[in-house]
């Protein structure tokens, strides 16, 4: 059999006994990246352009230009 030599499995698991839930840095002192900066900043230019064209399609229809 392919799995009988690791023997009987535990119902335990074992990171649990070591590691605990604390960040290894807190959030506060936590500094972006280059690239992660650059993607917020890229997503957020696609927001922003959709509200602008929303805002004058709004005023649009409310002017009647």
């Amino acid at each position: 059999m392919l799995f009988a030599r690791f023997g009987p499995r535990t119902a335990t698991r074992a990171f649990s006994s070591y590691k605990s839930a604390h960040q290894e840095t807190p959030l506060t002192y936590y500094r972006a990246t280059q690239h992660a900066t650059s993607s917020i900043n890229h997503r957020l230019a696609y927001v922003n352009a959709v509200f602008v064209i929303w805002v004058c399609d709004s005023l649009n229809a409310i002017l009647d230009w």
